[in-house]
């Protein structure tokens, strides 16, 4: 065999079917799919959705993020995201601490609402 006929049996092998029933049809035609041809498809398609995953990703992120900020009402023009989120964590900080103080409250006055009810009924059955 010479060079040019090993050029076209490797030329034939690239038409072969990836698969033994594997072909295109188009208008009624069939012609096998070339490999290379097939997985370059393939391979474009796969790193399409990666890219439209990432891109997803980077929107929800954008999304939390803006909604984050309208929440704070943060006074700056334009805070940087570094700015937001330092914020954020301060903004949270001071909500637990006053969440803390306000549980300590409410315990104490439900404390002294025990002890005036028992004052009442103590005294009251005093009077009897």
């Amino acid at each position: 065999m010479d060079a040019t006929n090993q050029e076209r049996e490797t030329d034939r092998s690239l038409l072969a079917p990836t698969q033994p029933h594997d072909s295109a049809v188009d208008s009624g035609h069939s012609y096998p799919i070339l490999r290379p041809v097939a997985e370059a498809i393939q391979c474009r398609e796969h790193h399409l959705l990666r890219l439209d995953r990432e891109q997803r990703r980077r929107d929800g992120l954008r999304d939390v993020y803006d909604r984050l900020k309208c929440t704070l009402s943060i006074n700056h023009a334009n805070p940087t995201k570094i700015q937001v989120l330092q914020y954020a964590t301060t903004r949270i900080q001071r909500l637990e601490a006053t969440h803390a103080h306000l549980e300590g409250q409410l315990a104490q006055l439900e404390q002294d609402v025990r002890a005036l009810r028992s004052k009442v009924l103590n005294g009251q059955e005093g009077d009897s």
